[in-house]
């Protein structure tokens, strides 16, 4: 039985990408918009049940393995909720650009290693049964939507979803994103795609539980039967890799912005940007201003 006193569990979803200066309704024509993610990971342990929403715009960074890594991550340094619980549970979709990847179980080694939790476990949802308690949330903030006209900016989509829930607590990923390029290399782990027995994972389409209570390894199974037992996977990259992080082990921010937008979609900003009220052409200028920058505005 799942002792609530040490364990904590995360229900992680990702909203369909959401627009910002789209939501602007001004004039008829169809536009491009540029979007704004929002990962809801909705927080229950004992005594605990809010729902953390982690949110940037298409601008900043996309949507991968790496985005939901560094909020994961995030979450986890910052909420002072989980400083004295020891076992993390994870429920998500089995999404492998974002969910289901060896990224993620580089992040749950590092997790591990760092003290943050002693076990992890990521379970993943049957198909078509993948509906969580941070889906229901953001049923209430589409609904706390409907009762705004315009929408202008990101700070005032986060104002929405705060409003919508005292339970609600947003999070501008804006400096938090992690560079996770060759962090594997870098945490000196390899993604084996044979178990101990020497058997094929089927990672993708097989595994319904991930475990780790341990660095460079982590033990999986494809059914939720507690009688099935787990099967093991080593991911040390070589005999002579060490069993634990250096002390000052760091995984970086970026330093500059990782997402773009499209051509099409600057083009709509500069037709919009007359239409949006004065005191928020600030962000859309900017944004134009760091294209030119860049010298991708052609």
């Amino acid at each position: 039985m799942l002792q609530l006193t040490s364990s904590v569990i995360y229900l992680v979803s990702l909203l369909k990408s959401r627009t910002t200066q789209g939501i602007v309704t001004f004039t008829r024509s169809t536009f491009h918009q540029m979007w704004f993610y929002n990962l809801g990971i909705h927080i229950v342990a004992k005594n605990i049940d809010q729902t953390v929403f982690c949110t940037w715009t298409e601008d900043q960074a996309s949507r991968g393995s790496s985005e939901i890594f560094s909020c994961l991550l995030r979450v986890s340094e910052v909420e002072a909720s989980l400083k004295e619980k020891d076992h993390l549970i994870i429920w998500t979709d089995s999404c492998a650009g974002q969910n289901k990847n060896f990224l993620m179980i580089c992040l749950y080694q590092y997790l591990v290693q760092r003290d943050h939790f002693k076990t992890i476990d990521h379970k993943f949802p049957e198909v078509g049964h993948s509906y969580l308690d941070s889906d229901r949330a953001f049923g209430r903030i589409e609904k706390r939507l409907r009762k705004h006209q315009t929408i202008c900016t990101p700070e005032e989509y986060r104002e929405v979803i705060a409003s919508s829930s005292k339970k609600n607590l947003v999070i501008n990923m804006e400096n938090h994103f992690r560079n996770t390029e060759d962090l594997p290399q870098k945490m000196k782990l390899l993604n084996r795609k044979k178990n101990l027995l020497k058997e094929k994972i089927h990672f993708r389409d097989g595994i319904k539980w991930i475990h780790v209570d341990e660095f460079v390894s982590y033990l999986y199974k494809e059914s939720y039967d507690l009688c099935v037992p787990f099967l093991k996977v080593n991911i040390r990259k070589s005999v002579a890799s060490i069993d634990t992080l250096p002390r000052d082990f760091y995984i970086p921010r970026h330093l500059e912005k990782t997402g773009s937008l499209s051509q099409e979609k600057i083009e709509n900003l500069k037709e919009q940007l007359c239409f949006v009220p004065d005191q928020h052409k600030w962000f859309f200028e900017q944004i134009l201003f760091e294209r030119r920058e860049s010298g991708n505005d052609d």
